[in-house]
């Protein structure tokens, strides 16, 4: 997905929320080993998905993609209102 944003933008932003750290240490691996990947601004968060919306950030995203995000949080309601208030105006939610 950050190639294919790649080719429609000079640079992404791409903000990890994950709370397993030995997950966010493979995707750093491979994230390194992807030359194609220099333009992209990774932003690790090793939290879960509660403690992150906690923060309170009134960062805006284009795209926000979450996997598997909505098994493991205890509201998923609640979740998925907070990413949407997140989303920039024409952003797209996956």
């Amino acid at each position: 997905m950050l190639k294919k944003l790649l080719q429609c933008h000079s640079s992404v932003y791409n903000r990890v929320v994950e709370p397993s750290e030995e997950l966010i240490e493979e995707y750093k691996a491979l994230a390194r080993e992807d030359a194609s990947l220099g333009a992209v601004n990774f932003d690790w968060r090793q939290q879960t998905a509660e403690e992150y919306f906690q923060t309170k950030d009134d960062t805006k995203f284009h795209l926000i993609h979450a996997s598997h995000v909505l098994y493991y949080v205890e509201d998923p309601d609640a979740t998925l209102r907070n990413m949407w208030e997140q989303l920039e105006d024409g952003g797209y939610m996956l």
